[in-house]
């Protein structure tokens, strides 16, 4: 049904909204043996999330069997280690994840649970952020505004135009 309305044409002034999404995440749920009725095949390929990452695509077919399997859908651990920036990211739209997936097949969630695990992953993502990161900052010697990572002088451009401007003025 949505392949046929996929390929059927569009009159103006009307927009078709592109489903490709939709059918890959489907024919990806049937290939993998999920039976699922086609309102519950909806319901998972519209839960939000990038199909195109590794890890969050294999965390929604697990949701996925799990709550087929009549098991619980809990929400991911954060990794023991201290995390890396990419990771705590990552984390973060897992939790995304977790939280659309169990909204949209009724899974209970401990919203406090998960609250204090988003706080927790944008305070470390924050910290990197500000304080880890500032540490790699150069800042312009004349004006103190932040330069971009691959500056190579030590004046920001405004900065610098201003000098030579200077420097072009006075008598040689």
């Amino acid at each position: 049904m949505l392949t046929q309305w996929n390929q059927m044409p569009t009159v103006e002034p009307y927009e078709k909204l592109d489903i490709s999404r939709y059918l890959s995440l489907i024919s990806k749920m049937r290939e993998m043996g999920f039976v699922l009725t086609k309102e519950q095949e909806l319901r998972a390929a519209n839960i939000p999330f990038d199909e195109t990452e590794e890890p969050l695509r294999e965390l929604f077919f697990r949701f996925l069997r799990q709550w087929q399997q009549g098991e619980a859908v809990e929400q991911p651990a954060l990794p023991e280690e201290e995390p890396t920036l990419p990771e705590l990211e990552l984390h973060y739209r897992k939790l995304d994840l977790y939280f659309s997936f169990a909204k949209a097949f009724g899974c209970p969630v401990d919203e406090d649970k998960l609250y204090d695990s988003r706080e927790r992953v944008a305070e470390a993502i924050n910290e990197i952020l500000l304080h880890r990161l500032r540490n790699n900052i150069r800042f312009c010697a004349r004006c103190g505004r932040a330069l971009p990572l691959h500056h190579r002088g030590r004046l920001c451009d405004d900065c610098y135009r201003r000098e030579r401007r200077g420097a072009s003025r006075r008598p040689g």
